[in-house]
């Protein structure tokens, strides 16, 4: 593996503790700590804010509620002047006779005062006076009782008040974007107060509603909403120019307090008494987020992200040491059981030499460099030593064939010979010249499945016609894996191992398989027979034998010495990555060897 490729790969590890420790510690002691304390500053900014702007929107109401007074203030106004006028007190009484002194007094005096008290009160859009007497003059303002528009109990109501008291009725439209319309009703009494003379009608005319609805809305900022309830908390006028919930206006009704914020919105709760009323104000919070509140709102983001800045700097650089030292950790866990090279920080492709500028670290690994390069100077003699013993270890092992097989080989070739004189001595003979032909021709070197299955199967043919009807032998090869390259001579011993220790021992036919196949991360030859003979403490004792690193066994069969052979050989040709074992599954014994990919 290239040195730049083997950096790019631990470069994407993420196995780091120290870096995970670093990373927890920067979140716990610096991010969390900044983040509440930047959130605890900008919501009691926000709190200082709101709460100021709540006191001030509540002394501006109160101080428009002027406006709404000014029809109380102008009703009481009229009162004052008609009760005071003797001439209308008098046209009251009847204290005129004829009906010409009537006309006279109304068109000289009582038409005069009604003209100008409505010029000089805007807010009043007509003026009626209700006569309890039917003779008297029925000229505008004045009215018959009877067509007076109050319900039984509106009359005893305004019976029961007292003088100069008004009492007010207000009356919704069907749409409640409508305005209602505001009448004032007052007893006009006799100059002594003995009695009523009649009732005096007031229609507001509305203005003194749109100028306060004009005084809400002077914030361009703000979008602000006016309700109106009657003295149940029944709603009789609303103008809102947003929406809310029929839920949250009646939580703002319920609330104890007179004004506060809920839902995004600023709510003002005011008691009309003289005229009964309840009025609701709500402002949204949308009007609250301009002007001051953004800009405090801006200089707070910007501080807050100046100091998250200073801290991801900080963070950055202690972030560039961990990785340092995690790369090398994982450097040095990657090759722990490996030739040990150099190691480059951010190794050039062209150089080869680090990028990070000279600090300690920088000096423990030009340590490390130099201890690497003493270590490989010796390991490589080592090394040299080592291969020249295993080649002589895998000479001398491969020359050890058992002489049972020849000689077992050689009484076939006789007995064939006596009793048959056909093609088949020359196939026995045949055969066994390419056993040893391929025995002799690969002392040391290497060898492929293609060559050891090719062999094998005139290994089988030879031991079918020794077995004669007592043994069936299949095959179920992955081709795809002929060209795997493995020592010589590593199943025929297996192919041995089952027809002496298992079908030879068996009374009953039996079949042999060799079965070569392959999975995701390992290939699998395994010689399977269904001799049943062999127990399962004796495979036991057999796969501990083929553990040990010096096994104390005799170079005899019996003793599993030809499968230790075999084991050992293959723990050599692919570096402790291959191994042999013994097992059985139901009445299947299995001789199984794995090697990884």
């Amino acid at each position: 593996m290239d040195h730049i490729a083997i950096y790019q790969r631990l470069k994407n590890l993420n196995e780091s503790s120290l870096g995970r420790r670093f990373l927890s510690k920067y979140i716990v002691l610096i991010l969390i700590p900044l983040l509440i304390v930047s959130s605890f500053l900008s919501f009691s900014i926000v709190h200082i804010y709101r709460t100021n702007d709540l006191y001030q929107q509540n002394v501006y109401l109160n101080s428009i509620m002027q406006t709404w007074n000014t029809p109380g203030e102008q009703s009481r106004f009229i009162i004052n002047a008609l009760q005071s006028s003797q001439e209308l007190l008098n046209f009251l009484e009847e204290k005129y006779y004829t009906q010409p002194e009537r006309l006279y007094i109304y068109k000289k005096t009582l038409h005069t005062l009604f003209t100008e008290l409505m010029r000089i009160n805007d807010n009043i859009d007509s003026i009626r006076i209700y006569c309890t007497s039917p003779n008297i003059l029925m000229a505008d303002p004045f009215c018959h009782m009877d067509s007076i528009p109050l319900t039984e109990d509106e009359m005893q109501i305004l019976d029961a008040a007292n003088p100069y008291e008004f009492v007010w009725f207000v009356r919704p439209s069907d749409d409640l974007s409508t305005p209602p319309e505001f009448y004032a009703y007052c007893n006009i009494y006799t100059s002594t107060y003995a009695r009523a003379l009649g009732h005096l009608e007031l229609k507001m005319n509305m203005k003194f509603l749109e100028e306060y609805t004009w005084l809400l809305n002077h914030d361009p900022y703000n979008k602000i909403g006016f309700s109106l309830y009657d003295a149940k908390d029944f709603l009789i006028y609303e103008n809102l120019p947003f929406s809310l919930s029929s839920n949250t206006k009646k939580g703002f009704m319920n609330a104890s307090d007179r004004n506060g914020f809920e839902h995004g919105y600023y709510f003002f709760k005011y008691f009309v008494e003289e005229q009964n009323l309840n009025l609701l104000i709500t402002i949204s919070e949308k009007g609250f987020l301009s002007n001051y509140l953004l800009s405090m709102a801006f200089m707070t983001f910007a501080l807050t992200a100046f100091l998250y800045l200073l801290s991801l700097l900080y963070f950055r650089e202690i972030s560039r040491l961990t990785r340092r030292i995690s790369l090398f950790s994982v450097y040095l866990k990657e090759y722990n059981r490996k030739e040990l090279r150099p190691y480059y920080e951010h190794a050039s492709a062209n150089t080869g030499r680090t990028s990070c500028r000279h600090d300690e670290f920088t000096d423990l690994i030009e340590s490390f460099n130099q201890m690497v390069t003493r270590n490989n100077t010796l390991t490589s003699q080592i090394q040299t030593l080592e291969l020249l013993n295993r080649d002589a270890k895998l000479a001398a092992m491969q020359a050890q064939i058992h002489p049972h097989f020849i000689y077992g080989t050689l009484e076939t070739i006789r007995m064939l010979a006596m009793q048959n004189d056909d093609t088949e001595t020359e196939d026995i003979v045949y055969s066994f010249s390419r056993l040893m032909r391929y025995s002799l021709n690969h002392p040391s070197e290497q060898s492929s499945l293609l060559k050891e299955v090719e062999v094998n199967r005139h290994y089988m043919k030879i031991q079918q016609l020794r077995l004669d009807d007592r043994m069936d032998f299949l095959e179920a090869v992955d081709q795809d894996l002929m060209d795997l390259h493995c020592p010589p001579f590593i199943i025929q011993p297996l192919l041995e191992n089952a027809i002496v220790h298992g079908i030879s021992q068996s009374l009953s036919k039996c079949t042999l398989q060799l079965k070569i196949y392959q999975t995701d991360k390992h290939y699998f030859i395994q010689i399977i027979d269904n001799a049943d003979v062999a127990a399962e403490e004796k495979l036991a004792q057999i796969n501990a034998g083929l553990n040990q690193e010096r096994p104390k066994i005799s170079e005899t069969a019996e003793n599993g010495f030809a499968l230790k052979n075999v084991a050992d050989r293959l723990m050599l040709f692919y570096h402790g990555h291959a191994g042999l074992q013994l097992y059985k599954t139901g009445v299947y014994t299995i001789s199984e060897i794995k090697i990884e990919k």
